[in-house]
């Protein structure tokens, strides 16, 4: 008997199901201010002890093995392949299976797969969707009929704007967390067949170069495996210490606008799973729903894009710094506090709803089929316990921001002037310390 949910089952694991209060040893407040005041202490001993750039070097990190160019060309023809299928796939259920999320794939592919699992594996792995991109076949496939002379480096685009990239992921966003039917397979279709023909146009026309610049889910899965330990540099595997490859990535404008868009989305996430949220709600039901939940999703983000613009005001105040692109640079210092949101909010998401698509990987149309034999498998709700959960997710907001404080002073040190670079970093801390009590108590309140 294979073992799935409703549809409305599904909804309240988008909830991503938070630890309850009690599966922490330490009361909500006390541990929301015990690690604000890590994060401060954290800082203030970096501005003392740490007063030059290191991290652009260290990303470059230890030669690897080499791999060479035949076998690299078969692996990524394999990957891609395998991208296409699992894209292809998708995207068709989505269209042509039952509008049920029992039976219809896609749902689970868009929330948990490719929403979750891939980036938060990036964090660990490198950049995964470079590797099974179906876009990226796309361009592969374009370069092989065009002449040597027409062939794309690949390398991305660093004159263009995020604004559409953070557009994109926002839509996604409200779809996720404001439209009141997020498991319809329906808008799930057509937000995959905009995403798939915006992307495939995109790549005929600007070639490989337009699509690693432009592609939303490249570019969030990309900012996420900076923090990896493993990464690609000149045709070879390196290893790195984690978090450095931040360093190395180029600041484009709308790049803070992106971080942003994913960080306070997530924090709206655990808000309206709140008792407060409900009360707010109260019968609201369909678009009236809709309506209010679109209003918290954009205030949430325009909360937290206050802060940061302030903190960075404060920096230019300090330093009369006339760098028009500071926002997008230290914003470098909010993908790890991102990343911990990620983590605090869809952990308990990624360990139960990975197991039901695993289930549903054997018979992905819904025709009868068991191709892997996973077909009558069962979701084991005890894999992890109440309080594993809980310290995953209390621990991902922590180090989040810790890390972030470290990203953070790395390149103010690099990018502001040395005698300035310690005080204006005070404005970003604070705000460090704020999101942190703010995303721990948001977390035991949910």
């Amino acid at each position: 008997m294979v073992h799935l949910i409703s549809e409305a089952d599904l909804v309240v694991l988008l909830a991503h199901g938070l630890g309850a209060r009690g599966d922490l040893p330490l009361p909500a407040t006390a541990l929301a201010i015990g690690a604000a005041i890590a994060v401060v202490v954290s800082a203030v001993a970096m501005m003392v002890a740490w007063t030059d750039s290191a991290f652009e070097e260290l990303a470059i990190g230890r030669r690897g093995p080499r791999v060479g160019a035949s076998p690299m060309r078969l692996a990524l023809v394999f990957t891609r392949l395998v991208g296409v299928v699992l894209f292809a796939m998708t995207l068709f259920a989505a269209f042509t299976v039952t509008d049920n999320v029992a039976e219809n794939i896609s749902v689970r592919m868009v929330y948990v797969f490719y929403w979750v699992v891939l980036p938060l594996s990036a964090v660990v792995l490198g950049d995964l969707w470079r590797l099974f991109s179906p876009f990226e076949a796309v361009a592969s496939v374009l370069e092989f009929f065009r002449s040597s002379t027409q062939q794309d480096d690949g390398v991305e685009d660093q004159s263009g704007a995020l604004w559409g990239v953070a557009v994109a992921l926002l839509a996604f966003l409200w779809l996720e967390l404001a439209y009141h039917k997020p498991a319809s397979a329906v808008m799930i279709s057509w937000y995959l067949a905009t995403y798939a023909a915006w992307m495939i146009i995109g790549t005929v026309i600007g070639r490989r170069r337009w699509l690693r610049a432009n592609d939303p889910l490249g570019i969030l899965v990309g900012l996420f495996a900076a923090i990896a330990p493993i990464h690609v540099y000149e045709g070879r595997l390196r290893f790195r210490w984690p978090l450095t490859g931040l360093a190395r990535v180029i600041p484009r404008r709308g790049l803070a606008a992106v971080v942003l868009v994913v960080l306070a989305g997530t924090s709206f996430d655990g808000v309206s799973r709140t008792g407060m949220w409900a009360d707010l709600m109260g019968d609201s039901r369909g678009w009236s729903a809709t309506g209010l939940r679109t209003v918290g999703l954009v205030f949430t983000i325009a909360v937290a894009t206050t802060l940061y613009l302030l903190a960075i005001r404060f920096m230019r105040t300090i330093t009369s710094s006339t760098r028009d692109d500071l926002e997008d640079v230290l914003a470098l210092s909010l993908v790890p506090v991102a990343v911990g949101y990620a983590i605090a909010h869809y952990f308990s998401l990624a360990v139960f709803e990975s197991q039901f698509l695993i289930i549903q990987a054997s018979d992905p149309l819904s025709k009868g089929w068991d191709l892997f034999g996973t077909g009558g498998w069962f979701t084991n709700y005890t894999v992890v316990s109440t309080t594993t959960i809980a310290w995953a997710q209390a621990g991902g907001i922590i180090v989040g921001h810790l890390a972030g404080v470290v990203i953070g002073h790395d390149r103010a040190v690099k990018v502001l002037p040395k005698k300035h670079s310690v005080d204006a970093q005070l404005g970003l801390v604070l705000v460090m310390a704020t999101f942190t009590v703010i995303g721990l108590l948001i977390m035991v309140n949910a």
